[in-house]
């Protein structure tokens, strides 16, 4: 999965699903990432939070 993500162009990473990924060590690649910068990385915390609150809406 780690080989996958580095060979993955930056500006695929936040639309790739990895599918070896089990452990959502994506996320924690993508926030270590220094070809991403803080910009991009303040829009996926803002996203996920979205992702959650809808998921979590979704049960009920």
């Amino acid at each position: 999965m780690i080989e996958e993500y580095i060979q993955t162009d930056q500006e695929e990473l936040f639309q790739k699903h990895f599918e070896k990924d089990l452990w959502g060590l994506a996320n924690i690649l993508k926030a270590a990432d220094r070809r991403i910068g803080i910009r991009r990385l303040l829009l996926l915390k803002k996203k996920r939070k979205i992702d959650l609150r809808y998921s979590l809406l979704k049960k009920d």
